[in-house]
Parts: structure tokens; C-alpha cells; sequence
């Protein structure tokens, strides 16, 4: 691999990092305050006491259901597509949530909480992403270590058997590598 294309890669593995960083810190940050919100949103608009809590348990519901079928959408369109499609859901499961919490419509409360959930269940994914990514990294790089190791110890059989051949045959061995260097 060549200096130029070794900058490239850790441009991109730069970038790649980064934008798994702010991700992750938009969606690890997000449940837990959603977690608050929908407790007490359900508290308030709730006709009964011992509901309160469902938005949680939806949205937890949800998430397990979404993972499924957004693996399948991933593994046919890629990662890229199914992040947009959870990232939208989550957007929209928000917007009918705020407007249920706007008309202490309960029921449309929940119907957002389970929607919002596509946005959680992506969430697990981009962790599993960042992690598969890095064990990779790590593989890719111990494979290489190994190769050059190889190489070299390659090389130096080479050398060895150049030193002892006769000194006219060394002499056209070391011609023909010049022209390659």
C-alpha cells in the first residue's frame, strides 16, 4: 500500500469515527431524556394512572420489533439507506408525539412512542457498527503485520542464497533488481 492511499484510508477512517461519535452521542443521549419525557408525559395526559409508563414499555417494544426487519433492510440497500429510514421514522414518531402531548391526546401519545422507536432500534446497530468496525481495524492490521513479517523474512532467504552464489551470477541478480528499483 502506498503513502498516498494510506492517507486517504485514515482520512476516511478519520471521518468515519467522527461521524460515528456524534451519532452516538445524539442517539445515547436521546433515550434516557425520552425515557423522563414519557414517563411524565404519561403521567399528565394518561385517563389512567397505571398506563403511565406504557410509552416506555412501547418504546422499548418497538425497538425490539424494528430490528428485524431494519437488519433485512440493511443487508439488501445497505447501511446508509437504513439508517435514513430509522432516522425518519424517529422523526416522525416525534412529531406525533409532540402533537399528541400538544391536544393530551394519550392514545396518539403511544402511537408516536412505538414509531419513535425505529429511531432506537438503529441506535444498537451504529454501536454494533462502531464495534465491528474496530475489531476489524484491529484484524486488518495484525494480517498486515503478519505480511510484511513475511516479507521480510522472505528477503532475507533471498539475500542469503544471492551471497552465495558465484560472483558473476550475483553480479547479473543485483543488474536485474537495479532495473526494478
Amino acid at each position: 500500500m502506498n503513502e498516498q492511499t494510506s492517507q486517504i484510508d485514515d482520512v476516511s477512517a478519520k471521518r468515519t469515527v467522527l461521524v460515528l461519535v456524534i451519532a452516538q452521542a445524539f442517539l445515547g443521549s436521546q433515550m434516557p431524556m425520552l425515557f423522563v419525557v414519557a414517563g411524565l408525559a404519561g403521567q399528565q395526559i394518561t385517563p389512567y394512572a397505571c398506563l403511565s409508563t406504557l410509552p416506555i414499555s412501547l418504546i422499548v417494544f418497538g425497538s425490539m420489533t424494528t430490528a428485524p426487519w431494519l437488519s433485512k433492510i440493511m443487508q439488501l440497500y445497505g447501511r446508509k439507506k437504513g439508517f435514513i429510514i430509522g432516522a425518519f421514522g424517529g422523526f416522525i414518531g416525534a412529531a406525533i408525539g409532540a402533537f399528541a402531548l400538544s391536544h393530551n391526546n394519550f392514545w396518539l401519545f403511544l402511537i408516536g412512542s412505538y414509531i419513535l422507536s425505529k429511531l432506537k432500534g438503529q441506535d444498537s446497530k451504529a454501536k454494533r457498527i462502531a464495534n465491528q468496525t474496530k475489531a476489524l481495524d484491529s484484524k486488518i492490521q495484525s494480517q498486515l503485520d503478519a505480511i510484511d513479517r513475511q516479507i521480510d523474512a522472505n528477503a532475507e532467504e533471498v539475500r542469503k542464497k544471492i551471497e552465495k552464489m558465484p560472483a558473476d551470477q550475483r553480479a547479473r541478480v543485483e543488474k536485474i533488481a537495479a532495473m526494478f528499483k
